[in-house]
């Protein structure tokens, strides 16, 4: 692995903060969306873009079958999620949030 293709312990720790944060939002139940408590989404990994602008979150439902319809709502909500995100984590930027199965 060459250095540049390797994340950086910035990007990591940002990762890390972002997806606590995160799951702890989902796990709550505070997007105030049915669909969301109803699949029971869980937070894997968070993949943090260079310049720390784009956060990838990688998602899973307790639910069998159900990534699709409840990726479909993430995507819904992301604006939402990003602004109950900001004041819990310190971060001069808040970075756009991107989900994946």
């Amino acid at each position: 692995m060459s250095k540049s293709s390797a994340p950086s312990q910035r990007q990591l720790r940002a990762g890390e903060l972002i997806r606590h944060a995160l799951s702890a939002v989902l796990l709550r139940g505070e997007t105030g969306d049915p669909d969301l408590e109803r699949f029971g989404v869980s937070v894997h990994e968070v993949q943090m873009s260079p310049d720390l602008k784009i956060a990838t979150a990688f998602i899973n439902t307790l639910v069998k079958g159900q990534d699709e319809q409840a990726l479909a709502a993430l995507n819904r909500n992301r604006k939402y999620l990003r602004g109950l995100l900001a004041p819990k984590l310190d971060m001069k930027f808040m970075p756009e949030l991107r989900f994946r199965i």
